[in-house]
């Protein structure tokens, strides 16, 4: 259709409008660059252009869980608190993290 592709055509010369603006910019920046730090380099060309980069920092976390567990008489001599089959979750409301939780050890208090 002629008129998809003249959308089309508008659409990538605008695209390209911008871009060309952008390395305009950075282009007159060329020489502040040269007193700048890295850090605020590579700032200043995501702010440019429009990029939002990430960085995957690997943590570790350490919690304390407490529980009771409700056992028959019957069963209590043959009961094997490792028997228990624990299943924690972790996640954040705060930022796209990727959790591995594992119960290294439980025992009784």
């Amino acid at each position: 259709d002629l008129e998809w592709e003249l959308e089309q055509g508008r659409r990538k010369s605008k695209r390209l409008n911008e871009y060309v603006e952008k390395v305009g910019h950075v282009e007159n920046r060329l020489a502040d660059y040269l007193e700048m730090d890295a850090e605020d380099i590579v700032s200043e060309l995501c702010n440019i252009f429009g990029f939002n980069p990430t960085k995957e920092i690997e943590f570790e976390a350490t919690a304390t869980i407490t529980g009771r567990v409700s056992v028959p008489l019957a069963d209590l001599s043959t009961f094997d608190i490792e028997d228990i089959d624990l299943t924690v979750y972790a996640d954040s409301h705060s930022h796209d993290v990727d959790v591995d939780v594992e119960v290294d050890n439980i025992s009784m208090l």
